[in-house]
């Protein structure tokens, strides 16, 4: 341990606030569009903050508090301060140096960001997805172009600096000279932080039912072209790539996600948050109406737990080490996958350890399956 470094682990809280107006076509994550039921969830949430102080037990430093879902920023101020307000008062060791909230470009307005700042948030993630109005309406977006950079001028107006946007690629019709275009315009609003997810078809959601009726078409090598282009192009403006998905400026990566990725504690409240604790992985239950009885009755909404044993942790650390790029051993991969993945240029060497190339990141979560 270096001179003066302090011996506690840190730690991150996430809060999954489920509410949406529309449904995306392509999300997976549990999420509701009756806020009716706001009331409902502040009132169960509060409670399970209150059961949960206890969490922590090893005096970890709480050192980020991401506000997530679903939309947070469709929440009304007093119901967020009351969430917030109730994690101050309920934690110890609160030292938090990044407090992020999701949000909606609809949802933009100066009221709610100078009460964000107020209250200690300094961090936004903004879903843009795309500046295209026929790829917004594709994915069902709840937001138009016009509303993205409205919302975005006004976070430049505001104290907030530290912000992210949320872009898809891979889109059905996209081509990189639409990629580009987006790039660059939101570039000229200075976000610290780009996150470039690829569009994945998951199983119970309009969009795969889209795909299985033909409605649309995939071309899989659109996906690797329109990420290496990502990757060159952002980095061209100083964005450099430190995970997979994760593009930043010189000291602005995601602290609360890169917490994740070393295998920190983390607390998750919410229905379908997931927490991390001593080796011990559980999950909340994913319906809003089962997590709020169960709180009513000061009961715990823990749908599942799950010791994670030796194996599992080194895999996941390998899993990590890949989607960062920070280069894994050579003796962690069977010789014959090495091999094979040198001919399909999906891994280099470099200094005795293997490093991902852009092919080989795109295909890194199906590729980690072969290690299990």
């Amino acid at each position: 341990m270096k001179v003066g470094e302090d011996p506690k682990k840190t730690a991150g809280i996430y809060v999954h606030i489920p509410f949406c107006h529309k449904a995306c076509s392509y999300c997976d994550f549990y999420f509701s569009v009756q806020k009716k039921y706001i009331p409902t969830f502040i009132d169960a949430i509060l409670k399970e903050i209150e059961l949960r102080k206890d969490f922590f037990q090893n005096q970890e430093i709480i050192q980020t508090l991401y506000l997530g879902g679903g939309t947070p920023s469709i929440l009304h101020l007093s119901h967020l301060n009351k969430i917030y307000s109730r994690i101050l008062n309920n934690f110890k060791n609160l030292k938090l140096q990044e407090v992020t909230i999701e949000a909606n470009p609809e949802d933009i307005t100066l009221e709610k960001l100078h009460f964000w700042q107020a209250i200690g948030i300094n961090r936004i993630s903004l879903g843009v997805q795309s500046i295209h109005e026929e790829e917004l309406q594709f994915m069902k977006r709840n937001h138009t172009n016009n509303q993205t950079l409205q919302a975005l001028e006004l976070i430049n107006k505001s104290d907030i600096n530290n912000f992210n946007i949320d872009i898809i690629y891979g889109l059905p019709n996209s081509s990189i000279s639409k990629l580009e275009k987006t790039l660059q315009t939101l570039i000229t609003f200075n976000p610290t932080h780009f996150s470039c997810y690829a569009l994945t078809i998951e199983p119970n959601t309009l969009l795969n039912h889209q795909y299985q009726k033909k409605q649309f078409h995939i071309i899989e090598e659109h996906y690797l072209q329109q990420y290496d282009f990502i990757v060159k192009y952002l980095d061209s403006y100083g964005y450099h790539r430190y995970e997979l998905s994760n593009f930043a400026k010189t000291g602005y990566i995601s602290l609360h996600n890169s917490s994740y990725w070393k295998h920190n504690p983390y607390l998750g409240l919410g229905p379908s948050a997931h927490s991390l604790y001593d080796k011990q992985r559980s999950a909340n239950i994913a319906n809003l109406h089962q997590y709020s009885e169960k709180l009513h009755s000061n009961e715990l909404p823990i749908a599942f737990y799950e010791k994670l044993n030796s194996e599992q942790i080194h895999i996941e650390e390998i899993m990590f080490a890949i989607r960062q790029n920070l280069g894994i051993k050579v003796h962690d991969l069977p010789e014959n996958l090495l091999l094979d993945w040198y001919k399909k240029e999906y891994i280099y060497l470099e200094n005795n350890k293997i490093f991902f190339t852009n092919k080989g990141l795109m295909l890194s979560d199906s590729l980690i399956l072969y290690l299990i």
